[in-house]
């Protein structure tokens, strides 16, 4: 399934994550690109027939079962992940990739293509490379924040009752929530907002954003 034109653009994107990860303690979300080499599933979801779902693969899985890995057992991925002791990344596709999973980082790669978008033709309904960027970008903005069921700072189900006081629950990482309590936002959320009514599109702030505005009141006043 990996060819010759897809090997380079595999490793090269392969172990400059890995490079990352092993060098910064905090540098610990881990994101693969490539093809078979490196797929841990993402074409289970797709209609293509570039799959490993059925028997023998995944044989000497812990599962004893195809996971869509190109593998007897572990693959390359699978492998480092295990070396830096780190949690495998979930394919990109797969519904379990939410929460706190998504800090773990994400498997993008898609059996059957290459660093050329017509590799892999013989294929139909893959995750070429450029669509492998799209769906990184997909991926920051999920990441923006991991919930927003759950405030930070309160008490009750989903930290939703009364205010923050000292004896609230508090969550340890407030980056990755929304709600600082369960009427206001984070400074996350907050500074997110605010990117978006300086700069934001038409799609997040209407008729134009508050730059455009500024822009406009400055030259009228030349």
């Amino acid at each position: 399934m990996a060819t010759s034109k897809s090997l380079p653009i595999v490793w090269f994107l392969f172990l400059a994550v890995f490079r990352e990860a092993a060098l910064k303690a905090d540098a610990r979300a881990f994101f693969v690109f490539g093809d078979s080499l490196v797929d841990n599933g993402n074409n289970n979801f797709l209609t293509t027939t570039a799959r490993a779902d059925n028997v023998p693969y995944g044989i000497d899985y812990p599962t004893k079962r195809p996971t869509g890995r190109f593998s007897n057992g572990l693959n390359i991925p699978d492998l480092i992940s295990e070396a830096i002791g780190s949690e495998a990344t979930l394919p990109y596709l797969s519904p379990n990739l939410t929460g706190d999973k998504l800090l773990v980082g994400a498997n993008f790669a898609s059996a059957g293509v290459g660093i050329l978008n017509d590799t892999g033709n013989q294929f139909f309904n893959i995750i070429r490379i450029s669509a492998q960027m799209q769906y990184l970008e997909q991926y920051k903005q999920r990441v923006r924040f991991v919930t927003s069921k759950y405030a930070c700072c309160g008490q009750g189900p989903y930290n939703g009752i009364g205010l923050c006081t000292p004896r609230s629950n508090l969550c340890p990482n407030r980056d990755i929530y929304a709600f600082w309590d369960p009427f206001h936002p984070s400074e996350r959320a907050n500074r997110f907002i605010v990117k978006n009514i300086l700069a934001g599109s038409a799609d997040y702030i209407s008729p134009m954003n508050l730059s455009t505005i500024m822009v406009l009141d400055a030259a009228e006043n030349v």
